[in-house]
């Protein structure tokens, strides 16, 4: 979000805006009420797309994928829940250091850190296609 826009930002209809648009926390927060969320990570999940994925339930990684800092090393702060999502698939201290630290995780170490449940060498996009129909296969508690 430009600078400029965090002075525009208003409440609007009950929903936090900004000049261009919801902010990014009230559209994760929308996304978060539906039933069965999968991403694919290929290549890096930046700031808005690690935001993405961590409001999943599911997330699949290419094996070059990576799941970088939340943008310390820019000085910017997590703004989207990220910070609230994070510990709970990685536990606390895992969190606090991927937060501060701004050091990077590979697919494989990202999956040991339960940040992404499979990592696919095959296509992704046919690897989620098939991870969500397991999911639906195993029954209603899942679906």
């Amino acid at each position: 979000m430009r600078r400029q826009n965090l002075h525009r930002r208003r409440r609007y209809h009950g929903v936090w805006q900004t000049a261009s648009g919801p902010c990014a926390a009230t559209v994760l927060e929308a996304l978060e009420s539906t039933p069965n969320r999968l991403s694919s990570i290929h290549g890096t999940a930046l700031g808005g797309g690690l935001e993405l994925a961590l409001c999943c339930d599911y997330r699949l990684a290419a094996p070059t994928a990576k799941v970088p800092d939340f943008g310390v090393n820019l000085g910017l702060l997590p703004g989207a829940g990220g910070t609230q999502r994070l510990p709970r698939l990685t536990g606390l201290k895992m969190a606090i250091d991927m937060i501060t630290s701004g050091r990077p995780l590979g697919a494989g170490d990202a999956q040991a850190a339960g940040i992404v449940d499979e990592v696919s060498d095959d296509d992704l996009q046919q690897a989620a296609l098939d991870f969500a129909g397991e999911v639906l296969r195993q029954g209603p508690a899942n679906a």
